[in-house]
This record gives structure tokens, C-alpha cells and sequence, in this order.
């Protein structure tokens, strides 16, 4: 935060500007106006004067976050937080005072987003990220055990600061960037079920990575957006009309609703296209990159799955007529059709791609109500409390405890504080993760004798860290990663074992491992990627049988596993075929090999067509 120093006339109507924004969108989601003009008033004498490194009153930055709480329909309590959520932490005001003039909640919501430095003791020497560190295990601790939250305070903060870090630093902004991918976007998916907000952080991430790639796709994106803006309402209107009805298929649909793409998901779909990321903008056109996601929802009583009443309205939403208001605008006839399939990255969720007449595409979710309202915010607070209960996260060190620091240094003699029992592995992460992983042994206090990855470093000890892909390895020697699972024994330091799990994690997402399983029928063995399922076997045996699947028998079991059962290495499967093709749309979200996809994709298309 920036110096103390006095507001301008300009600098405060900014502050009212916000001010009015915020309450507007809580008057339109009926949220405690007075609730925010207090929070206000009390944040604004405490921040009165300070300035953030990009030259705004600081006082916007807890404004803004509020806006992005109020917006997700968050309550009045967390709004309040949102304002008040720096007040602790950079201000002589304490979590009580907040208690006394608000809440007990909105006091226990700040405190749980608060960063752990104010209460370290005076002598405590950690780095800025040791810091961190202890503050993300303290919010963790408070999110769950009780007071879930603060999870969102915490989001809109963060979404607020990498969206405005074009004044910080990059060692700052990658550094925050790591944060927010290994620790607050896997609580949101995970313990939220917040896909939705998830995709936003990982957008913001993008933006403050990426800043000036990120800026060319938005803009460019943007301007599609208002090419096709007369058009896009009459397709979302049309669709309305279509879909609308008490009678069949028609009775279970609750809405169909228009939600722009954020960067990061166009990012994903460009990278996909080319490896060359310099062409990534000249790939983007309409005929190739989906404009808008639409999610067709249906009721949470349906009995089918969402995707098979979107298969039994095909016919309707395919070819239909827009029936305007006004009797000055002309009917016109309209077609949606599907032209391809796909998954998700962020959610793993299944669409269709689909184009209408101006040869527009979008992405087609079909959920059921309860599913959509997840992807948009996650469960509710209870739901939250309950899932915290049943899952297990490392929080690392407790909370208001402090690991015991020792110095090292690095050849050319730079200071730096790590865990005691620190390894010298751990120290390659520490000084940077792509320097750990081509680390092969290192040399320490100026000796020749080579040191391997595992001895434990000394208080006061010089290290030289040999890798091979160190920037300033011989000109002959190959860009190598040595990076392996038993190096997991190797490491000591939080900082080390995430980064190190998150290299271990994709790589083996890359390697795709296979197991090998039995088809009783054909006495044939069969390779089959890991987490297959019988469906995936019975399209590896035959395609076009496989479409007449009916059900499996795993082992020597006499009852039918279920159609997602993953198979494991050995697995003897019997499969039961019918005698005409029955896929259901059902089939695609279990098919894990792409030669199921593909074959089921190529099916419902020459169905769809015809």
C-alpha cells in the first residue's frame, strides 16, 4: 500500500464513482444498502489518504472487491468483509473493533483473509512468500473449520489484484500467479464446485501473466462481440420461443441462457490449434473459435439426462422461426446446428459445438438446474461446511506456527532464508522451479566434491546448484528435466513439494499410462489408457458392435458393473451386446479413450443430420 498522503477532489469523486457502482448492484440483488454506507465510512477513515502503486485511492481496491462479491450474490455479511477485508492488516485497526462497530461474522470473515505479518513478532525474519505461505494455511484452517466464507472474500481480492498489477513488478506478479493456481483455483473447484469462478481466476491469472497476449484476444474477441451484437439477442430469442412449452421434452426445460467466454477458455482453444503461440490472434475467427456458451438447463426432477432432451428438441432448435416484438421487425428463419463435440478443461464438462445461420459457433452445456447454479457459485455455505468435512488438503505448518529458518548462499553470494532441514533440492526450488527440475547434484562452501540432491543444507553454507537447464549451462549441453516421483523424498520445504506434485501431476497427465485387460469374449488382451472404462474396451474390440452395448460383468462378478466403472490392470471384462445400435448421449460423458468419442461423436452427428 502506498505512502499516507491527502485525496484529491478527483481522487475522491473516484472513490463516489465506486462508491455508486457498488450499490447499485446491491439495490438490484436486494443487499443491505446501509450495511455498505457504514463498511464504507469506517474503511474509508482508515485508508484516508493512501494511495495503491498504481496511483488510485486505496480505498476503490475494497470497493471493488465488494462489487465482485455483490455481484456473485454473496451476502451482506461477506460484502462488509469485502470492504473492510485490508483494514486489520495495513491499519491499527483490530478484528474486536470490527466485532464491536459490525459483527461477530464480519470480524471473523476479515480476520480469516488477513495476512498472518501482523502477527508475527517484531524479530521474526521470513521472506515475502514464507509469508505467504503461513497466511494460505491459515486461511485454509479457517475456511475449514467454520467460516467457508472467507473462500470468496479471499477470490475477489484476488481477482481484483491481478486484474490491476500492471504497476507491480513481474517477480511479484508471477509470484501471485503461482499462488492463485496452487492454492485458491483448486479450493474453488474442489471444496466450491465453483467452476465459473474458477474459470474467472484463471483468467485474471492470464491477464496478469500474459498482459499484452491477454489484451490482443480480448480486444479482438470484443470486437466480435459488438459485429454480431444485432443478431446474437434474436438467436437467444428464438431459441426462447422454441424451447418454450408445457407439453413433451418441452416441460422439463427451465432456461436456456447466453454467457460470453472469458479469455482464458479462447486461450486454451487457440493453444490447441497451434503450438506457435507467436499465430495464436490470426487463428481466432468465428468459423473456428466458439463466440458465446450457451447452457441449455433443465429441471433437477427430469428423469433423462440433460443432453437426451436436447437430442429430443434437436428438430425444433435446428430449424425454427424468430418471432419478433415488434411488428416493424421481420420474421426470419433460423438454423442451429451441431457440428462438433468437446470437454471442458476447467469443469471437464461435455458440449456440443453448434452453428446457426450467420455460421456462428457456441459451446452447448446441458445441465440440470441445481448443476448450473453450482458452476456459477459453487455450493452453498452449508454444502461447503459438509464437503470440507470429507476431504483431506495439506495444509502445511499450523497455524501460528513458525518453522525454524536458517540462512544459505548462493555462489555469487546472495542471502537467503529457507526451512531448517531444508535439502539441496529444496534449495533449487526455492531460487526457481525450472532450475529444480534439471538439477543433478551441487557443490557446497567452494569444495569440488559433488553433493547429491537429498544431503540436508547447514546454517551459513554457499551452494551451487548444477542443472541442465540452468540458463547458464555449456552451449553443448541438452535442456534436460530430471524431475521423478522419488524426488518427493527428496524435499522438505512447502514451496518445493507443490511445485514439484504439480510437475509430477502433468507429466504424468502427458504420459498417458495404460493398463491392460481381458476381453473373456475374444480371449484377447487389450491396451487401454488408465481410468478406461468397459464402454472404452468395447469400441477397442469392435466399433461398430460397441454400439449395441447393453452392460459388463468385471471378473468373476455375476452383477453388471456400473457403465463408469474404471478398470484396472488385469481386469477379465465380459461384455453383453443388444442387436440394434441404443447409444444414449449418457455414453460421452463416460468414454475416456478418443476412439469411443470418437466413434460416438461420428454417430450422434449422422443421426443429428439426418
Amino acid at each position: 500500500m502506498g505512502k499516507r498522503t491527502v485525496f484529491s477532489t478527483e481522487d475522491k469523486a473516484l472513490c463516489l464513482r465506486v462508491l455508486k457502482k457498488l450499490k447499485k448492484i446491491c439495490r438490484i440483488n436486494g443487499k443491505d444498502i446501509l450495511l455498505v454506507e457504514k463498511a464504507y465510512a469506517f474503511a474509508y477513515d482508515k485508508h484516508d489518504g493512501v494511495f495503491r502503486k498504481d496511483g488510485t485511492p486505496y480505498i476503490t481496491h475494497c470497493l471493488e472487491v465488494a462489487y465482485i462479491l455483490a455481484d456473485m450474490d454473496r451476502s451482506n455479511e461477506e460484502i462488509a468483509a469485502g470492504i473492510l477485508h485490508d483494514t486489520v492488516e495495513d491499519t491499527d485497526v483490530t478484528t474486536g473493533d470490527i466485532s464491536r462497530h459490525f459483527s461477530p461474522q464480519v470480524a471473523r470473515i476479515v480476520e480469516a483473509v488477513t495476512n498472518i505479518e501482523p502477527y508475527l513478532p517484531e524479530d521474526c525474519e521470513l521472506q515475502k512468500e514464507d509469508i505467504d505461505e503461513l497466511s494460505d494455511n491459515k486461511l485454509l484452517d479457517e475456511i475449514l473449520m467454520g467460516c467457508p466464507e472467507a473462500l470468496y472474500v479471499k477470490v475477489a481480492d484476488r481477482l481484483h489484484n491481478l486484474s490491476t498489477m500492471s504497476a507491480v513488478d513481474n517477480k511479484r506478479r508471477v509470484a501471485k500467479v503461482n499462488d492463485t493456481r496452487a492454492v485458491l483455483i483448486p479450493l474453488v473447484r474442489e471444496l466450491a464446485h465453483a467452476y465459473s469462478l474458477a474459470d474467472r481466476l484463471e483468467d485474471a491469472c492470464l491477464q496478469a501473466e500474459q498482459p499484452e497476449e491477454y489484451a490482443k484476444i480480448s480486444e479482438k474477441y470484443q470486437s466480435y462481440l459488438r459485429e454480431n451484437n444485432e443478431h446474437l439477442p434474436r438467436v437467444g430469442a428464438y431459441l426462447v420461443h422454441s424451447l418454450s412449452g408445457e407439453t413433451g421434452s418441452r416441460a422439463y426445460v427451465v432456461d436456456c441462457c447466453f454467457r460470453e467466454r472469458s479469455i482464458y477458455s479462447i486461450h486454451n482453444d487457440l493453444i490447441a490449434m497451434s503450438e506457435n503461440k507467436t499465430e495464436l490472434l490470426d487463428l481466432f475467427s468465428l468459423r473456428k473459435v466458439p463466440l458465446l456458451d450457451i447452457f441449455f438447463v433443465v429441471k433437477d426432477e427430469c428423469v433423462m439426462q440433460p443432453e437426451q432432451v436436447f437430442y429430443d428438441l434437436y428438430d425444433v432448435i435446428r430449424t425454427g422461426v424468430y418471432f419478433p416484438e415488434s411488428k416493424y421487425q421481420r420474421r426470419e428463419a433460423f438454423e442451429l446446428t451441431v457440428v462438433g463435440f468437446g470437454k471442458s478443461l476447467n469443469s471437464n464438462l461435455n458440449y456440443f459445438v453448434a452453428a446457426d445461420c450467420y455460421d456462428i459457433r457456441y459451446r452447448i452445456f446441458c445441465e440440470r438446474e441445481q448443476d448450473y447454479k453450482e458452476y456459477l457459485h459453487g455450493y452453498g455455505i452449508q454444502q461447503i461446511r459438509e464437503n470440507g468435512r470429507n476431504i483431506q488438503v495439506n495444509t502445511g505448518a499450523p497455524q501460528n506456527t513458525f518453522v525454524p529458518m536458517i540462512t544459505v548462499y548462493t555462489r555469487k553470494q546472495e542471502k537467503v532464508q529457507i526451512e531448517q532441514g531444508a535439502t539441496v533440492l529444496d534449495f533449487a526450488f526455492h531460487l526457481h522451479p525450472k532450475l529444480a527440475f534439471g538439477a543433478k547434484y551441487a557443490y557446497l562452501n567452494n569444495q569440488w566434491d559433488k553433493i547429491p540432491l537429498s544431503a540436508k543444507l547447514n546454517h551459513g553454507d554457499t551452494v551451487e546448484i548444477i542443472s541442465s537447464t540452468a540458463k547458464d549451462r555449456p552451449e553443448n549441453e541438452p535442456y534436460e528435466e530430471h524431475a521423478e516421483l522419488r524426488w518427493e523424498e527428496w524435499v522438505n520445504t512447502k514451496k518445493a513439494r507443490r511445485a514439484l506434485t504439480r510437475y509430477l501431476e502433468e507429466k504424468e497427465g502427458r504420459s498417458t499410462p495404460l493398463i491392460m485387460v481381458l476381453d473373456v469374449e475374444s480371449g484377447r488382451n487389450y491396451s487401454l489408457l488408465f481410468g478406461a472404462v468397459p464402454l472404452d474396451l468395447a469400441f477397442a474390440v469392435d466399433p461398430k458392435r460397441a454400439l449395441c452395448f447393453k452392460r459388463a460383468y468385471i471378473n468373476k462378478s455375476k452383477v453388471p458393473c456400473a457403465i463408469d466403472r474404471a478398470l484396472d490392470y488385469s481386469d477379465k471384462v465380459k461384455i453383453e451386446y443388444g442387436d440394434e445400435p441404443a447409444p444414449s448421449f449418457d455414453w460421452l460423458r463416460y468414454a475416456r479413450t478418443e476412439e469411443a468419442r470418437g466413434a460416438l461423436i461420428d454417430y450422434f452427428a449422422d443421426k443429428i443430420g439426418k
